[in-house]
């Protein structure tokens, strides 16, 4: 996520589920979550094939300050 930060310039920080609760306890038990994902329902579901490779990962294509 320092690609983010780097965007914003905003400084980016490690911290703990407990002192980061306050700041995010809206969202904090799902951020803190082993939430393990695949895309084969998607694609099955919504007809969506991704690109496949030789395409950039998200913080690669977030770096090319495009949009």
């Amino acid at each position: 996520m320092t690609v983010i930060g780097k965007r914003l310039d905003i400084p980016v920080v490690s911290t703990t589920v407990g002192d980061a609760t306050p700041d995010f306890e809206f969202i904090a038990t799902a951020l803190a979550g082993d939430n393990p994902a695949a895309s084969e329902k998607t694609q099955r579901e919504l007809g969506w094939n991704p690109m496949g490779s030789g395409q950039p990962g998200l913080l690669a294509d977030l770096d090319t300050n495009y949009f």
